[in-house]
Formats: C-alpha cells, sequence, structure tokens
C-alpha cells in the first residue's frame, strides 16, 4: 500500500460564538451549546505514524472522560489507556505512586458533556462520535507528547488509532479506513510488522 506523509492541517470552522463559554452559551439557550470544529489530515500511514510518535502501544481504555478546554470554548475528550504492550517509548513514562500501573492519557477534541445540568458537546467533521473509542475496548494508538498538558495526542489525529476486536486491527473510523485503504488484520501480525519496522537497519 502506497502511504502519504502525514502533514497536519488544523483548520477550525468555529464561530465567533466558540471563543465564549459552552456553559454560558448553554445557560442563554435553553439548556444546551455545541461547537463544530474541522480538521484536514494528509493520510497516513503506519511507517510514518511509527516515525512521527513519541509513544507507540497496544492497550486498553480504561476511563473515558469529557470536559471543557481550559477556555472553556469546546468540549474535549481524555482517553486513559493501560498499557499492554509497549512497542516504541521516547518518554519517560511515570506512575503517580510507586506500584501503581502506568496509566496514558489521550486527549482529543470533541465529545458530548452534561455539566451542571447543561448539555454541551462539540462535532468534529467528519469524525463520528458513534465511531470513536469506548470504554474497555482495546487499541493500538500512535500518540505525540504535549509537554503543556503532559498528556498525548493521536499522530494525525483519527490516522493514529486503530481499534482492536475480535483479534483483528482496524482503522477507528470508516472514513479513514477507506482513504487509507486498509484492511482488517490480525492483531499479533500487526504488532510484529511494528516490531519489524522498528528494527535498526
Amino acid at each position: 500500500m502506497r502511504l502519504l506523509a502525514a502533514t497536519v492541517i488544523a483548520v477550525f470552522l468555529v464561530s465567533a460564538l466558540a471563543a465564549q463559554s459552552l456553559r454560558d452559551r448553554a445557560k442563554r439557550e435553553d439548556g444546551s451549546a455545541t461547537t463544530m470544529m474541522g480538521f484536514e489530515y494528509d493520510v497516513a500511514g503506519v511507517p510514518e505514524l511509527l516515525a512521527q510518535s513519541d509513544l507507540v502501544l497496544y492497550g486498553r481504555i480504561i476511563e473515558v472522560k469529557p470536559r471543557l478546554s481550559p477556555d472553556e470554548s469546546y468540549v474535549m475528550t481524555d482517553y486513559v489507556i493501560a498499557p499492554l504492550r509497549v512497542v516504541k517509548n521516547t518518554k519517560p513514562m511515570s506512575t503517580a505512586r510507586p506500584g501503581e500501573s502506568t496509566r496514558i492519557v489521550v486527549s482529543r477534541p470533541g465529545g458530548r458533556l452534561i455539566d451542571d445540568g447543561y448539555r454541551l458537546s462539540t462535532k468534529v467533521l467528519g469524525d463520528s462520535e458513534s465511531e470513536a473509542l469506548k470504554l474497555g475496548e482495546e487499541a493500538i494508538v500512535f500518540l505525540q507528547y504535549r509537554a503543556a498538558s503532559r498528556t498525548y495526542a493521536f499522530t494525525s489525529g483519527p490516522f493514529g488509532a486503530f481499534r482492536v476486536a475480535n483479534g483483528l486491527v482496524q482503522a477507528v473510523t470508516t472514513e479513514v479506513a477507506q482513504r487509507r485503504g486498509d484492511k482488517p488484520s490480525l492483531v499479533n501480525a500487526f504488532l510484529d510488522e511494528l516490531q519489524r519496522l522498528r528494527a535498526p537497519r
């Protein structure tokens, strides 16, 4: 499969209202408020994702936590991932307390949140919430570290996450699978290929 380099072009398609607090908007708009965002990503294949990522792992989603962004203008979703197998790591993974297992926090824009009874949401164009990773699912993720927040983000957005179900690896969204030309792969074969790509030449 011919793969294009992954270049991210982030385009925010947010109205002037987005600069305002979603919570304040909901107070004025019958208890709910929504923002829209758009991001455009070049197709990113596995070799590019691997090269551009600080952390690549196979893990289980143990928490899904929607929250407001620091300026309260949009909803974000944090995933807490318990690693099952680490393929690449260029940053030290520390635990909160001795004896605790490592937990990786990955943030992405988008999601739905009930806050003080107000219904707040952010929709990302081309990224279906119904296809987003869910609590308890397993995934192989390609991540870039964000030092300011001490969290990770998916490398190349939706291209940087693969759902694992019934022993098969597949793109998280249908659109990504179509654009990249993905076919489901056996999880062990997928992980072995990652290790092969990581091996010194």
